[in-house]
């Protein structure tokens, strides 16, 4: 229902909506890209075991479904030209 209305809603507004798979984006790092159960040591604190970098979990996860969007966009985007 949910996606049914933001469907809805962006196709009105002019805008796509991209299903993305969300496995893995809470313990991916968005400066390095290193993927490890350790990035989470906390439930609400995402800390990079390799890179260090520091952020709010959700934050983290939220950056990392919105570069895989971007990028799926892209892929799409090139495989038309």
């Amino acid at each position: 229902m949910f996606r049914q209305m933001l469907e809805y809603k962006q196709l009105w507004r002019g805008g796509v909506v991209l299903a993305v798979n969300p496995r893995y984006t809470s313990q991916t790092c968005p400066q390095c890209g290193w993927v490890s159960k350790l990035n989470r040591v906390q439930q609400a604190l995402f800390s990079c075991a390799t890179c260090t970098y520091m952020s709010h979990a959700d934050v983290n996860s939220a950056q990392n479904i919105l570069a895989l969007g971007q990028r799926e966009r892209l892929n799409a985007f090139a495989l038309r030209t």
